[in-house]
């Protein structure tokens, strides 16, 4: 994992990030989707646990086919 400084160079706008943001960058070789899933919903569920004022959060998230994505949210 590295935290690590995202600089944009581009006008900023309502319908996109602002131009300086910190993200969280992965690096994991000869993986498969699950493998990704499998190291980050621990990770993210961690951060909110940390940071959400003690509501309830999700530890493993729930997938869904494209297809049906697709139909219920366009």
């Amino acid at each position: 994992f590295q935290i690590a400084p995202c600089f944009r160079d581009e006008d900023p706008r309502a319908d996109r990030l602002p131009g300086e943001f910190y993200q969280l960058d992965l690096e994991m070789s000869f993986v498969e989707q699950d493998d990704v899933f499998g190291t980050m919903e621990p990770v993210i569920s961690g951060v909110f646990e940390e940071f959400g004022g003690g509501k309830s959060v999700t530890k493993t998230w729930p997938r869904i086919p494209y297809a049906e994505s697709i139909s219920k949210y366009g």
